[in-house]
């Protein structure tokens, strides 16, 4: 075919194109194809893809996005600029890719069975919808999206749809924020958190260190439910919240409902005046990271959300990662989690579950993320590489190991990352078969990220099994979590540990 079905106005359009803007070039057709364009010099890189189909635009996507390696030499004369032989050798892949599970010596077939576990929790209503990721080696090789945005709404859950991420959050942020303190060597993981928070001093939580808070072993209280005591006759109080933001009543905890900044310190009060509870003892609290989170933006002088962003999510394009996600994304990009008819009176869509963390605008130590499968993957296999991706480093990879070990006998928690349990008299949040090497965190609302740094597996579950409300206690009795992720070591064929 005459122009090797390139007309002139497309080359010429093409080439002011090259001229003008930082452009990658794929050509997808032949080598001789390149005489049809006088600027390829002008193009950040070139890849001639060869054939014109979907299979083949998506594994040049990869390679473009670094995650796929490209060795391939033109096997013709195209051009003076471009001879026989010439090409140049990607590095390694540097980001996740997406193939197929016997890439990764993994069966598709078991794998599938993910696909019924599934389908039985949503029709026997354990939850209205689902995101499931897992990933092996650096390469995607089941991400599907289940059911509906609830029983009610029709919404169909996407890949691309936002999940409150719930408890989480304490991994995918303020952990994170911590280990960059830690390799910045702005904080002593053994020194007092009075050191930090002064306001600590001359409590019962003066002589607490902050490897005793980060891994639930400092007898702080478990939780204490806040916003009872700011409701009157079943309600919100009026003289607490207001339905429009004014002078005073800034923190928005829901739709049309506001909260006097003041009462922040109403809540910091109950932090610090609360009782301890056996010192040494492994009690899981949220306390603990909601005062992460204050030492956190009191050393950065940023809020936490910031930090994270700038030194994580933004570098990692991690572009659907976020608190407060309705400043970002409409409604409907967002999955709703329980009707909340005792404190906010209203359906939770774009507002964070957890009332703590609500009542803190939003943003908290221990709840307030909100993702998707990918993005969430994207930051797991960060911290399975060992703090790098992208070609970037985030985090030391002794840093890493510090916080995803255990620290106290008797308590499988590492530094805010949550581990298997290794006495088989107690209840385990992972599948047996996961390594003592583990990490990773399970969400109120119902979701699970967990990385296997033996295996190489990453493994994440996105659900809103609170909706309608947080009584459904379906998805917890069915045990879909565990159950999926013993599917995943299933399906492992060859059965090779991964050497780091």
């Amino acid at each position: 075919q005459t122009g090797y079905g390139i007309p002139e106005v497309a080359g010429r359009f093409i080439d002011s194109v090259l001229f003008k803007y930082k452009t990658v070039f794929t050509v997808f057709g032949n080598a001789y194809a390149l005489s049809r364009f006088k600027n390829l010099k002008s193009a950040r890189a070139l890849i001639l893809a060869y054939e014109d189909f979907p299979l083949v635009h998506s594994l040049t996507a990869q390679v473009i996005m670094g995650g796929l390696a490209a060795s391939g030499k033109l096997p013709v004369y195209s051009t003076p600029s471009f001879a026989r032989y010439s090409g140049l050798r990607s590095i390694s892949p540097i980001r996740l890719n997406y193939t197929i599970p016997e890439a990764v010596g993994m069966s598709s077939s078991t794998l599938n069975q993910i696909d019924s576990v599934i389908k039985n929790a949503i029709v026997k209503n354990a939850f209205p919808g689902c995101q499931v990721l897992v990933a092996r080696n650096g390469s995607v090789i089941y991400q599907k999206s289940f059911g509906t945005y609830t029983y009610n709404l029709n919404d169909t859950v996407r890949n691309s749809s936002l999940y409150d991420l719930a408890s989480i959050t304490k991994i995918a942020a303020t952990s994170l924020a911590t280990m960059l303190l830690y390799d910045k060597h702005k904080i002593d993981l053994n020194s007092k958190i009075s050191k930090y928070f002064s306001k600590l001093k001359k409590t019962n939580k003066n002589n607490l260190t902050l490897v005793e808070i980060l891994s639930h072993n400092a007898g702080l209280k478990s939780w204490i439910p806040f916003y009872k005591e700011t409701l009157v006759n079943n309600g919100p109080s009026t003289a607490i919240y207001k339905s429009k933001k004014t002078d005073g009543f800034k923190i928005e905890v829901a739709e049309n409902l506001f909260m006097n900044v003041s009462y922040k310190d109403t809540i910091w009060k109950r932090i610090i005046s609360s009782p301890l509870e056996e010192k040494g003892k492994y009690v899981y609290s949220d306390l603990g990271p909601i005062i992460m989170m204050e030492i956190i933006e009191k050393i950065t002088k940023t809020k936490l959300s910031e930090y994270v962003n700038t030194n994580f999510y933004s570098p990692l394009k991690l572009n659907r990662t976020t608190f407060n996600p309705l400043y970002r994304f409409s409604k409907k990009e967002i999955v709703p989690t329980e009707n909340d008819t005792v404190f906010r009176k209203q359906l939770l869509q774009g507002y964070v579950h957890d009332p703590a963390a609500a009542m803190f605008g939003g943003i908290s130590g221990n709840a307030g993320l909100f993702s998707n499968s990918n993005d969430l993957a994207i930051l797991m296999q960060m911290l399975l590489n060992k703090g790098t991706y992208g070609g970037q480093r985030f985090l030391s990879s002794e840093t890493i190991d510090e916080f995803t070990r255990t620290h106290f006998p008797n308590n499988r928690r590492g530094l805010l990352f949550d581990k298997p349990e290794t006495d088989t008299t107690k209840q385990n949040p992972c599948a047996r078969k996961a390594s003592p090497s583990t990490f990773g965190h399970q969400g109120f609302t119902g979701t699970c990220a967990w990385a296997d740094p033996q295996y190489g597996l990453i493994f994440i579950f996105l659900s809103n099994r609170v909706n309608p409300d947080a009584t459904n206690d379906k998805f917890i009795k069915m045990n879909v979590r565990t159950t999926i992720q013993e599917i995943i070591y299933n399906a492992i064929k060859d059965d090779v540990s991964v050497s780091n």
